[in-house]
């Protein structure tokens, strides 16, 4: 939890990326510059001291203040540019202090965590370095404001003190700092997994299944992106062929694919699945749930759904097994067109190597049989009336929906009196 709030604490859109580039490239340019930060403060005492024994004008000290904030001014430019990378990503840096340090300091059992924590600290310690950096960065935004810039410039040339102390850094750290980030993106999808089993009420590791022919056995599977108190479990026993779902508005088909097809992803990434149980075989995943329109490219949502189907078939042809998730066939396009494009993708996807799940409300598509000896089945949603409201149970059953419920909500809406 600790980790969850430190990185929700990142900027939006924050690209680690940019972050490793800024800091582990150092700019090229002269370090004999930097031994000037020692020249001013000396020469103003010694001044003041001559000029208080008469040596020089009483007007003389003034001259070594005055003259390094000239020079301050003259590579002003210069320093920004090397110190940008502080200035730009200071929030970035002292929240990766306190993730390295969190990690660092857990005496973790896992092995895997153990790993991580080792990548951070076996030859220098993440949590040291970027507590160095961050401090810096801090010093390093006091540039900003002008009493600081003034008089630590003028007797210290502050701006090289910070740029030493930078380049320092980069010299010792600035070459480990993309593999501390990589360990903790390495923790962070680890996090992401083992959140499914602190929030879900019923999960489990899936089973990898060997073998050729495509497979999914599932449990009680419930949605990840639905409340275990909320979410409705199914059971389900697929292997090659191609099932029709049909069902009524919001009775939960694409619910159920996306949550078939999100399972084996879960599945196949290593993380707990929301089942009771759960066993996949090898497959690709090909799915067609969500397709836009793009403007840009010229692509109709039609086109663009046609672009994903001729996908799945050209990847078909190289006989390996797939599952495929298909929703809304063809929706883009007239009931003629879709019902004949329709029956021939479905041709086209029906084999021994593929699981192939597609919703529709073209009941027409029920009526298709087996293809090449490879089964074409039927499977359905309900929904039910109480006191003149809809009502779902989001259970899947075998066979054709017979009902439809598009003029009750046509009706509910006030479109359709």
């Amino acid at each position: 939890m600790d980790l969850e709030a430190y990185a929700r604490l990142m900027p939006d859109n924050h690209d680690t990326t940019e972050l490793i580039d800024a800091v582990e490239i150092p700019e090229k340019h002269s370090e004999k510059i930097l031994y000037l930060r020692f020249l001013p403060f000396p020469l103003f005492v010694l001044s003041c001291v001559a000029a208080y024994h008469d040596l020089v004008s009483d007007f003389f000290p003034a001259i070594i203040p005055v003259a390094a904030l000239l020079f301050s001014a003259v590579i002003y430019s210069r320093m920004s540019e090397f110190l940008k990378p502080l200035q730009t990503f200071s929030k970035e840096l002292r929240l990766y202090y306190a993730i390295f340090e969190r990690l660092e300091s857990t005496d973790f059992n896992s092995a895997s965590m153990r790993k991580i924590r080792e990548k951070l600290t076996d030859e220098i310690s993440a949590a040291r370095e970027l507590k160095k950096l961050s401090l810096l960065a801090k010093f390093v935004a006091s540039r900003m404001n002008p009493i600081v810039f003034i008089l630590g410039n003028a007797f210290f040339l502050y701006d090289l003190f910070c740029a030493d102390a930078f380049l320092k850094w980069q010299k010792v750290a600035a070459k480990h700092l993309r593999k501390w980030i990589d360990a903790w993106s390495e923790a962070e999808v680890l996090m992401s997994f083992a959140s499914i089993g602190q929030t879900a009420g019923i999960y489990c590791f899936p089973t990898l299944l060997d073998g050729d022919e495509p497979r999914l056995e599932a449990k009680n599977l419930t949605s990840i992106l639905i409340t275990s108190r909320k979410a409705v479990p199914n059971d389900v026993h697929l292997t090659a062929g191609t099932t029709i779902i049909t069902g009524a508005n919001m009775s939960g088909k694409t619910t159920w694919i996306r949550t078939l097809a999100g399972a084996v992803m879960l599945a196949y990434a290593g993380a707990p699945v929301c089942a009771e149980k759960f066993s996949v075989s090898k497959m690709a995943i090909f799915t067609s749930i969500r397709v836009n329109d793009d403007i840009t490219q010229g692509l109709s949502t039609f086109y663009a759904e046609l672009l994903r189907i001729k996908s799945m078939i050209e990847y078909s042809k190289k006989n390996l097994p797939m599952l495929i998730c298909i929703d809304e066939i063809f929706k883009g396009t007239n009931e003629a067109d879709r019902l004949l494009g329709a029956r021939e993708a479905i041709k086209r996807l029906t084999n021994e190597r593929n699981i192939t799940l597609i919703t529709t409300h073209d009941f027409e598509l029920c009526d298709l049989h087996s293809h090449h000896g490879v089964k074409i089945s039927n499977a359905h949603f309900e929904e039910y009336y109480e006191n003149d409201q809809i009502k779902f149970d989001f259970k899947l059953r075998e066979g054709r929906c017979t009902t439809t419920n598009a003029k009750y909500l046509l009706k509910m809406a006030g479109i359709l009196e």
